[in-house]
């Protein structure tokens, strides 16, 4: 996953989804055998709390994330609900981001390999994800490119918009 334009606040959703597919493959086996298995989970990602509700989102890399953890929970015959919590509700997160594990017994560390994660969906439908909206921010930018004012035309400052309604 690349950081869209650089910043990597644009990708934190998706993360935080990729961590939570890899916390359903984990630990979702344990719930096996039983009639219906709902996992609570909690999140300081308001975005992710809906999209998770409703299994859907716009953005790439999201819409395959989504894909990939609704084909998981399927297969698993789970559900996932995720519930809200305020940023500072929700610090021993960032803690195991920052790799502050000192408040986490060491014991129950698990260590997987990427290697060991089976993807259901995400391999077959990636790369076509990726090249379509790599065609979308192409067009994107040649629309972009169309509306601004051409060099010879000169550089005439922008009209100011006038209001619908005369001041009273």
């Amino acid at each position: 996953m690349t950081c869209r334009k650089g910043s990597p606040k644009r990708v934190i959703a998706g993360l935080e989804l990729l961590a939570t597919i890899v916390a359903v493959k984990l630990w979702g086996p344990c719930y096996k055998g039983r009639m219906v298995a709902k996992i609570p989970a909690m999140t300081d990602n308001l975005s992710n709390e809906f999209a998770v509700k409703k299994f859907m989102t716009s953005k790439y890399p999201g819409t395959v994330l989504l894909m990939e953890l609704a084909e998981e929970l399927r297969a698993q015959d789970m559900g996932l609900g995720f519930k809200w919590v305020r940023r500072d509700g929700n610090e021993w997160a960032d803690d195991l981001t920052n790799e502050v594990f000192d408040k986490f017994d060491q014991a129950k560390r698990v260590e997987i390999r990427k290697a060991d994660i089976k993807w259901r969906v995400f391999d077959k439908v990636d790369s076509e994800s990726k090249k379509l909206y790599d065609q979308i921010q192409r067009m994107k930018e040649d629309a972009k490119k169309k509306r601004a004012p051409d060099a010879t035309d000169g550089d005439f400052p922008k009209r100011k918009r006038r209001k619908a309604l005369p001041k009273w």
